[in-house]
């Protein structure tokens, strides 16, 4: 049983990701909907399973992280990219770049009424067609699943050669780095900024209070005002001095 427990979790390691970067809400300006891009997601999904990856969005991460950090890791660790630039969403365009730039493969793909962007226009795109025709996107489908296995087969044996970069010269590709961080510096310093952030709001109530404060009596006319004055007066005179001195008795009245 533990054998084949091991064998099930090394399987499991083994397993190549395929992150997708596309819309994943509808813009009622570009005329693409919500359910439109649900449908297009199970169709990248199809694709990248049939050629043996297990599909994901680069945005999909644990409930407790970082989502800007989980797009970043993933933009960067996962074996392949799938790329829908299909109304040229700007955040799609901004991790696309951000693959580029590690230099690692991408799939690029977009649909029939999108034209294709200059900075990126060297790379293959494969079309199909906006309407989701069942048959041309079964076409596309088997299309997608080749090309998704080629190009990673062909960036394991040969990386400098299917390098986007080497377009430009001699370019470095970026590498994330990791550093090790103590439990308790951790724990300090996240204490640390909420006590500061505790205080931001304390102050900026305080703030808020006085400006109320301020703006109700600017709105006081000259009577009002008068009543005002003299309760503060009579408040002031009505309340007793402290006694300072502990050793002196109690006068009774």
């Amino acid at each position: 049983m533990s054998e084949s427990r091991a064998s099930e979790a090394d399987k499991k390691e083994e397993t190549l990701k395929c992150g997708l970067i596309m819309p994943i809400s509808g813009s009622p300006n570009t005329g693409y909907t919500e359910g439109h891009w649900k449908n297009i997601k199970n169709i990248l999904e199809r694709a990248a399973i049939q050629a043996g990856f297990a599909p994901r969005l680069v945005s999909d991460s644990d409930p407790t992280a970082i989502i800007q950090k989980s797009i970043i890791n993933n933009v960067y660790y996962d074996n392949i990219v799938v790329c829908d630039v299909s109304s040229k969403n700007p955040n799609v365009m901004f991790e696309l770049g951000m693959r580029l730039a590690f230099d690692k493969p991408v799939v690029i793909v977009k649909d029939s009424d999108t034209n294709y962007t200059f900075d990126i226009g060297m790379i293959q795109h494969i079309a199909y067609p906006k309407s989701l025709a069942f048959h041309e996107i079964e076409k596309f489908i088997a299309e997608l699943a080749v090309k998704i296995k080629s190009t990673y087969g062909d960036y394991q044996s040969s990386p400098e050669k299917h390098s986007f970069l080497r377009h430009f010269g001699e370019v470095e590709p970026q590498k994330l780095s990791s550093k090790n961080v103590d439990i308790k510096d951790f724990l300090n310093t996240m204490n640390s900024n909420i006590e500061n952030v505790s205080n931001d709001i304390m102050r900026l109530r305080r703030q808020v209070h006085m400006l109320e404060k301020n703006n109700s009596m600017n709105n006081m006319n000259k009577e009002e005002l008068e009543r005002y004055y003299l309760r503060q007066q009579m408040n002031r005179r009505m309340t007793p001095p402290k006694n300072t001195n502990t050793d002196s008795e109690e006068v009774p009245f």
